[in-house]
């Protein structure tokens, strides 16, 4: 079961980048999609001869009020066949990667193999986004970091992924499981291209992934064993900041310090304002809110699943897709949530991201592989919570096939240690 998630990574990771440079074809995109197929194959087999754990209450209710919330958000706003099933396949198609701890274990020589397949691939991001930032950004491309997003979407993905592996990293060295010399190699090498893709996000994430392991540590930390930690932190915001402005000041004139402290600079850069043409990540919200506002069932069930999102099918795109083509509406997580699945949906979606952060928090004290991978996990859990503000990672399948696949792992395991709790 194991080649299964080998080519889930490999595939997420991957695929669409070795398309975007001509060395597959367009259809290999959709492998994750095929491999959601194929996992509901198994766990349909599987149960059907009588394996699998139970299914913990908690997540049980979820998927009831997520179904309820998407067929009556989809009967309320008569959303076509066609519609439905993009909406679907945009929404569900990571649940079936959720379900299979729960059905199959995985062994915590089997979770070492993943994780160590996932070194890999986070590793292999320096070298491609130091290429992407010295070759590729030429001419006006140079001003800025838009090119630099590794094997990834968006450089704000790269980001967030990244951010995500720090958290582990900083788990496993608290807790012993990585020496020094490799921790600070391995690093240097998550974070090159956090400096070189000029997303200003690092800012706030890059500080939480490396502060709440430690808070999080179920082991005895003494000061003398921060001093390294503290400083590598200090080392890496100055390296930050010099190579943000090296690079950024040739297009504003001024440095990331300059930004944060100019009056109302990046309070614009977040919320542009009524009066702007251009719609912030705080405008969709706002814009989402008032437009749903008008009726309440809208608010609280949306527009329909995947109603308002464009299709590379004109048949698949939702009614309202070319109306709201304006309002950015998946620039975040939370903004397409509210326009599809309402109020409710987004309220469920970080229902999840608890579950997954309260379990992980129960696994953390185990003085195993899984403790201390659980230890890592309750922070990209915490981390959730600003990623959907920040990012449109629901829909996006680095991030979304990650998150549920190890949210269940960490669920079922935790069904298994710590039977009192969901």
């Amino acid at each position: 079961m194991n080649k299964l998630i080998y080519l889930l990574f490999l595939s997420i990771f991957l695929f669409d980048y070795l398309s975007k440079i001509g060395l597959l074809s367009r259809s290999a995109t959709w492998f994750p999609e095929l491999l959601s197929i194929v996992t509901i194959i198994i766990i349909a087999a599987r149960i059907t001869v009588g394996y699998g754990k139970g299914f913990p209450l908690a997540c049980s209710a979820f998927f009831v009020l997520l179904f309820s919330n998407i067929v009556i958000g989809a009967m309320i706003n008569n959303v076509s066949a066609g519609t439905l099933i993009a909406g679907i396949r945009m929404y569900l198609k990571f649940i079936p990667f959720f379900i299979l701890p729960f059905i199959y274990h995985f062994s915590e020589d089997k979770l070492d193999k993943q994780l160590k397949l996932l070194l890999f691939l986070f590793i292999i991001q320096a070298p491609i986004s130091i290429y992407q930032r010295l070759v590729l950004s030429t001419g006006s491309l140079s001003l800025t970091g838009d090119l630099v997003k590794g094997t990834f979407d968006g450089s704000g993905q790269l980001t967030m992924v990244l951010t995500c592996g720090i958290a582990i990293l900083m788990a496993f060295f608290l807790e012993k499981k990585i020496r020094i010399k490799p921790f600070i190699v391995i690093f240097i090498l998550f974070f090159i291209p956090m400096t070189l893709n000029e997303t200003k996000s690092t800012i706030i994430f890059f500080p939480i992934a490396f502060i709440l392991p430690i808070y999080f540590s179920s082991s005895e930390i003494k000061f003398k064993q921060l001093i390294p930690l503290i400083t590598m932190v200090i080392t890496a915001g100055v390296v930050f900041v010099f190579i943000y402005d090296y690079f950024i000041s040739a297009r504003w004139g001024y440095g990331i310090i300059d930004f944060l402290s100019m009056d109302g600079r990046a309070e614009s850069y977040l919320y542009k304002g009524e009066e702007s043409e251009q719609v912030g990540r705080v405008d969709s919200w706002v814009l989402a809110f008032k437009t749903l506002y008008e009726d309440i069932l809208n608010l609280f069930f949306g527009l329909g699943i995947g109603n308002v999102s464009e299709s590379f099918m004109p048949s698949l795109s939702g009614e309202y897709a070319y109306k709201y083509s304006t309002y950015n509406v998946k620039v975040t997580s939370l903004t397409i949530i509210l326009w599809e699945l309402g109020l409710l949906g987004a309220i469920l979606y970080y229902c999840l991201v608890f579950i997954s952060f309260k379990c992980s928090r129960g696994l953390s004290k185990n003085n195993n592989l899984l403790g201390t991978f659980s230890n890592g996990w309750s922070t990209v859990s915490f981390l959730m919570i600003g990623f959907i503000l920040y990012g449109n990672v629901v829909l996006d399948n680095v991030i979304g096939y990650l998150f549920w696949y190890f949210s269940g792992y960490i669920i079922s395991e935790n069904l298994k240690y710590n039977k009192s709790f969901l």
